[in-house]
């Protein structure tokens, strides 16, 4: 019994600390910095099947001052 609230306690105590790292991360989180992350993992590919949704990266968005 024992050994079973010991393992409970240390989930629990994992979760809180994964739920507080997803919130520190929330809190830097921001559209250019995510497209900036974007662009440096795209491998200069584009999808072979487009069915007319958004495009993951705007570009364009990208060259106007101050965003």
């Amino acid at each position: 019994m024992l050994r079973a609230k010991a393992k409970a306690d240390a989930l629990m105590l994992e979760a809180r600390a994964e739920a507080d790292a997803n919130q520190m991360r929330m809190r830097t989180l921001s559209t250019p910095l995510i497209q900036y992350e974007l662009i440096k993992r795209w491998n200069g590919s584009l999808p072979s099947v487009t069915g007319g949704s958004v495009p993951f990266l705007d570009l364009e968005s990208l060259m106007q001052p101050n965003r």
